[in-house]
């Protein structure tokens, strides 16, 4: 029999006390993953799907669109409590990391792969479980394995199932060699197992601590990951789940509440990336030169992401520790 899960107890606040805004945000994600799983259907295009139509990828590259600002908007999570002096040292040090951690993918791909899917797991499944506990006043906190656990099948569901699909291994193959040969299908086999391993068991975890909506949203993110076309899959995952719950949170820390037009604002502080990504994507589609040229323009550009995104899920690490000790209301 499993044990409840241990937790920090904060006060809990009534329920009319969580804000539209926030349940709502918390529908989307789900929503937005029966989408993906309907056009999976509609559009014929499952895991095992190499060749994606066009609208379909048009329908992720939105997706991706909506949740690329999430990730420039770091500064709103330090820059109220940090002198101007510090902010500026700590944005040098957070380019600095991006750059190194760019060239160590660029040199070493393939061991690079392996600790960027790591630390992404990591940082989607804490931040799912951080979410959760601010857009629902839920007072408790897992510790200990049971959060590694929760954290393992919260973030393994998106990333990992998606990335370990038969298509997945042909684009790695075709961005880089070397990823192809790392991510074989025996290991990837291995790796799914787990993930699914650990999915279950969150479930009947949640499930005998009367988080059942939790659960409930576990099995979601793991049926997307299964049955839809890898790019669609991870593109409505980060979109409409990740980036919208993360940008809830800032919005609450930013305003002390949880409304659409804090959500819009702390998204429109983070346009300018938006834009700088529209514009590296047009000089790539203009002067790729081909299907392998752009497939190396491509290999570049994600170089570029995964390294920016290391400073990111540091920081955000961070806050998520900062937040544990506080408790979290959404109004």
């Amino acid at each position: 029999m499993i044990k409840p899960v241990t937790t920090v107890r904060a006060p809990a606040l009534p329920a009319q006390a969580i804000s539209n805004a926030a349940r709502q945000v918390l529908w989307l994600g789900p929503i937005g993953a029966g989408v993906a799983l309907l056009i999976a259907i509609i559009g014929r295009v499952p895991s095992s799907s190499v060749d994606v139509p066009l609208w379909v990828v048009t329908i992720a590259a939105i997706a991706l669109a909506i949740g690329i600002p999430h990730g420039a908007v770091d500064h709103l999570i330090l820059g109220s409590r940090l002198s101007r002096q510090r902010l500026f040292w700590l944005g040098l040090a957070y380019l600095l990391i991006a750059t190194a951690a760019t060239v160590a993918i660029l040199i070493a791909p393939a061991p690079a792969l392996l600790v960027v899917v790591a630390m992404t797991v990591w940082h989607f499944g804490s931040g799912d479980i951080e979410a959760w506990r601010t857009l629902t006043n839920d007072p408790g906190k897992p510790v200990g394995w049971q959060r590694v656990l929760l954290i393992i099948a919260a973030g393994g569901a998106p990333v990992v199932l998606p990335l370990t699909s038969p298509a997945a291994l042909a684009t790695l193959n075709t961005l880089n060699s070397e990823l192809g040969a790392l991510w074989s299908a025996p290991a990837t086999t291995v790796v799914r197992i787990a993930v699914l391993i650990a999915v279950v068991l969150a479930v009947v975890l949640l499930l005998h601590t009367q988080r059942p909506w939790a659960a409930i949203q576990i099995m979601i993110l793991a049926a997307l990951g299964i049955f839809a076309a890898p790019l669609l899959a991870f593109a409505m995952y980060f979109g409409v789940w990740h980036a919208l719950r993360h940008t809830a949170r800032l919005a609450f820390l930013r305003n002390g509440t949880v409304t659409w037009r804090g959500i819009g604002q702390v998204t429109a502080a983070g346009l300018p990336a938006l834009v700088g990504s529209m514009i590296v994507v047009a000089v790539v589609l203009a002067f790729g030169g081909g299907i392998d040229r752009a497939a190396a323009w491509l290999w570049i550009g994600l170089a570029i992401v995964w390294g920016l995104t290391v400073p990111h899920m540091a920081l955000v690490e961070r806050f998520d520790r900062d937040q544990t000790r506080e408790p979290a209301v959404p109004q």
